[in-house]
């Protein structure tokens, strides 16, 4: 049978909170039971993964839609599949596979998509934690110019490396200012920038 059912109630599930996941965990797991190639329940089921911090199942799931990925004749869900580990592996502090999954996704063509401006957003984190500050800059400047959702993120942490890896206060001091007229409810720019002007 059809497995679309289990993913569909699962999604809504999952988004009645932490108890909502319990369950969604519980029908993914039973869609992917019924069918271990089901690339959307692996997707679906990492993104669950990830919302409890679980990161290293999360990678794990997004390890395997991959797998199934690659099988398909689709670029794009290749990509997703990859954008979804790198978020994994940078949250477990894996920099180097981090920005190998983040350029895999470039490579597969995710330029230009909803998904670029995270893609590079992630690629600059890990360009940095591993000391390549101008390409990381270069990515912060990219995730901006992309930014499909209006995330401050992209702003702010650029803004970050202007100020510790350049000393260019000027220039850091306007893209926080930029990053609370995206969004000036996040707290993440109102503290940089307090810090900035101390």
């Amino acid at each position: 049978g059809d497995t679309a059912p289990c993913i569909n109630i699962g999604n809504r599930v999952v988004a009645m909170g932490p108890a909502g996941r319990v369950g969604a965990k519980w029908l993914l797991h039973a869609a992917i039971r019924h069918d271990d190639a089901d690339l959307g329940a692996w997707h679906n089921l990492c993104t669950v993964m990830c919302e409890e911090d679980n990161w290293a199942e999360g990678a794990n799931c997004a390890r395997r839609a991959i797998k199934i990925s690659s099988e398909l004749d689709d670029p794009g869900i290749l990509a997703t599949s990859y954008h979804q580990l790198a978020g994994c592996l940078l949250e477990e502090r894996d920099w180097k596979g981090s920005k190998a999954a983040c350029e895999a996704a470039i490579q597969l063509g995710c330029r230009g998509t909803t998904d670029s401006s995270s893609i590079h957003f992630i690629l600059g984190i890990s360009l940095e934690s591993l000391g390549d500050v101008d390409r990381a800059e270069d990515e912060f400047r990219r995730a901006i110019a992309d930014d499909y959702f209006n995330c401050p993120l992209p702003y702010t942490y650029l803004a970050v490396l202007l100020a510790r890896r350049r000393e260019n206060y000027a220039d850091a001091q306007a893209y926080l200012k930029a990053a609370i007229r995206v969004d000036s409810t996040c707290s993440v720019p109102w503290f940089e920038l307090g810090a900035l002007l101390e």
